[in-house]
């Protein structure tokens, strides 16, 4: 169970992830949920890994940055790239769609921006593997 402990209404749990011999264990969020509940942009951090939209107004998700950006030995936690889930939790999309757009220098889809239109919608977001393009894929 996630537990918000300073209140921040960012939910996470965390997990030890092997990433080999080389590098070893590291501790990272496995699940961190964003709850929006007022229209605006947000830009949620790295290792959030749902983002729950329940409003009645526009808003826009900017995704973060899809390449590892770090070299995995100096910094083994900012190198996992979870896959991110954007999802309209209030079933309100069909009349206040929900923008999702890319990081500078990425994409989603070859596409700055995608929607979710429909009521109840949402996209599962994966990156792909280490050097290959800078772009978010929805999975589902």
């Amino acid at each position: 169970m996630a537990v918000d402990f300073d209140q921040s209404g960012v939910f996470r749990e965390y997990a030890k992830i092997s990433l080999g011999p080389s590098i070893g264990f590291i501790t990272t969020p496995i699940f961190s949920n964003l709850s929006i509940t007022a229209g605006g942009s947000y830009a949620p951090a790295r290792g959030t890994t749902r983002v729950s939209v329940n409003v009645a107004a526009p808003v826009t998700v900017t995704l973060p940055p899809s390449g590892a950006g770090r070299d995995a030995a100096a910094n083994p936690g900012d190198h996992v790239s979870l896959p991110v889930t954007v999802a309209d939790v209030g079933g309100n999309a069909a009349a206040w769609p929900i923008t999702i757009a890319a990081a500078a220098g990425d994409t989603v889809m070859g596409l700055p921006t995608i929607q979710i239109t429909t009521n109840y919608g949402g996209h599962v977001f994966s990156t792909p593997v280490e050097g290959g393009p800078r772009v978010w894929t929805p999975i589902n």
